[in-house]
């Protein structure tokens, strides 16, 4: 969109009302991408930060050409989000925690299912891999329907494409996820 780009051209040149105006669009969908990723406010919110401040530190990486504005944020809110994953599973992996809750020694069948909780969680985790293998012009698209619940049209508008390649792109990314998943070990 002319909009963005001309943003983007001030925001090249220091111009941090610019930024804000930026920010002010795209905040609500780079943080609800974030967070489904992350599945936690507070790094979701540390991401959208990343984002942003990555956009005026670097904004001539940004490349019309190759797409639209807001695939290029969700770009980078996807690669922030993933490698604040690794780092903290990373992290997480060289402690043993001990908790102080005294609720987390109770008795199997006081709480939820384990089974169903063990069995939901996977396939939560071979879903998210699985996306992984999509490439990012369907990706961003579910991510946005799915999880961001915007309609298609309101996917065209935000990627800048026609509505036909936002459904397009839809099918053919659930189609990939359909194999995958079918293909993954049980």
């Amino acid at each position: 969109m002319a909009v963005d780009a001309e943003l983007v051209a001030r925001i090249k040149t220091g111009d941090a009302a610019a930024l804000s105006r930026l920010y002010d669009s795209y905040a609500a969908i780079v943080y609800s991408f974030a967070e489904r990723i992350l599945r936690d406010t507070a790094a979701a919110e540390s991401v959208v930060q990343d984002v942003f401040l990555t956009v005026w530190r670097k904004a001539e990486q940004f490349r019309p050409e190759r797409g639209s504005l807001c695939t290029w944020l969700l770009t980078l809110t996807r690669n922030k989000a993933i490698d604040l994953l690794r780092s903290s599973s990373r992290r997480e992996s060289r402690y043993v925690s001990i908790s102080s809750d005294p609720g987390a020694f109770e008795m199997p069948g006081s709480g939820p299912d384990p089974l169903s909780s063990a069995i939901q969680k996977e396939k939560r985790e071979l879903t998210l891999r699985a996306l992984t293998e999509i490439p990012d012009e369907q990706k961003i698209p579910i991510y946005l329907n799915f999880y961001g619940g915007l309609s298609h049209q309101e996917i065209s508008e935000r990627l800048g494409v026609p509505l036909g390649t936002v459904k397009t792109r839809i099918r053919l990314g659930l189609e990939r996820l359909r194999v995958t998943l079918r293909q993954a070990p049980r």
